[in-house]
């Protein structure tokens, strides 16, 4: 019997992620909707929050690669 004992390093949570799409869909789910997370983000954008605005609203970008509101205007 051959045991492979590997370390973990940092959280165990990111060994084994959703796909993005997946996560993506799943985490606006949670988070009340499409037009809920971007409506909250632009709250925290007026804020200054930009690197947080950039997380949620890449997941709103994976969950539905359509979402105009969610993409800046060059993409």
């Amino acid at each position: 019997m051959c045991f492979v004992q590997q370390a973990v390093v940092g959280s165990p949570a990111t060994l084994h992620q959703l796909p993005p799409t997946e996560a993506g869909k799943r985490y606006v789910d949670f988070m009340g909707g499409a037009d809920n997370v971007l409506r909250q983000a632009k709250e925290s954008f007026d804020q200054g929050d930009y690197r947080w605005v950039a997380e949620v609203v890449n997941h709103v970008v994976f969950a539905d690669a359509s979402n105009v509101a969610a993409k800046p205007p060059s993409m």
